[in-house]
């Protein structure tokens, strides 16, 4: 009977929290173009994915997280289109040393960031394709008069990394190859400030391929804010952060008039003002 109590208890909690970030996008998006059916989506899927981050870490829950940065990294990829359902940006979890609080971080994927390439180049891309290259695939980039490429993988092969090619192809027919070495990504690794975070350890194919989108996205003009771009400097969480209780949300979300003027310790907020990116 107990455990049913604390099921429902859970359940009503994370109702109520749903409800706190979904209001509070609505009224930060109003007078926008945005639907409040989109924003109501959008919303709810980073709350969901957020609470699945929150339970698969020991000990942490919602009132030892910083809501309001949360709230502000939310709105602010809400803004730009980006839905967490579709894995377009993941929650991680880090311990922020000056706030002496968890911020649940939101780094964009490799899908995510191919998203925005397409909504915000100026040059007009019709396809964004990345490719994981394995030992025995054959892949061939040429440029110059005649520039080409081309992928041939083995089919079902799960062979040795070898590297990653990314191709850009626009609007009016040209495109952009760019091949990747392993060498290349893991010097990126390497020079993260939190290079063995949950991020690289639980998804490093994908962290990978991210890391050669963001490479590729800097050889073209993209209208978003350039710290997309980059991999933010965060201290992980690395240890248990005590008993669990049941969240509860006091902080004000971010009003929508003090966007520009809200900087975080890792400048995520420095540049575009958010929601402006998907006028």
């Amino acid at each position: 009977m107990s455990s049913e109590i604390s099921e429902k208890a859970k359940v009503a909690s994370l109702s109520a929290i749903n409800k706190f970030f979904v209001d509070g996008a609505l009224q930060y998006f109003a007078g926008q173009s945005m639907s409040n059916a989109g924003i109501k989506r959008l919303a709810l899927s980073a709350v969901l994915a957020a609470d699945a981050a929150i339970t698969a870490t020991d000990g942490l829950t919602w009132e030892r997280v910083d809501v309001k940065k949360f709230a502000a990294d939310m709105f602010r990829l809400i803004g730009m289109g980006i839905d967490f359902a579709n894995k377009e940006a993941y929650i991680v979890p880090y311990n922020n040393s000056k706030t002496g609080k968890t911020d649940l971080t939101t780094p964009v994927s490799a899908d995510g960031l191919v998203k925005l390439a397409k909504m915000y180049s100026i040059r007009p891309i019709q396809d964004f394709q990345k490719y994981i290259v394995r030992e025995g695939d054959i892949v061939g980039v040429e440029y110059g008069e005649n520039k080409s490429w081309h992928y041939k993988p083995i089919l079902f092969n799960t062979g040795k990394v070898v590297g990653y090619l990314t191709v850009v192809i626009f609007e009016d027919g040209d495109f952009d190859a760019m091949i990747t070495t392993l060498e290349e990504v893991e010097a990126r690794h390497k020079a993260s400030k939190a290079p063995n975070s949950p991020a690289w350890t639980k998804f490093p194919l994908e962290m990978a391929l991210a890391k050669c989108t963001r490479k590729h996205m800097k050889r073209f003009a993209i209208n978003i804010p350039a710290d997309i771009t980059e991999e933010p400097d965060y201290e992980p969480v690395t240890k248990d952060m005590g008993d669990i209780y049941l969240p509860k949300i006091e902080t004000d979300y971010p009003k929508a008039e003090a966007a520009e003027e809200y900087v975080d310790d890792f400048d995520l907020y420095v540049g575009t003002p958010l929601g402006e990116e998907a006028k």
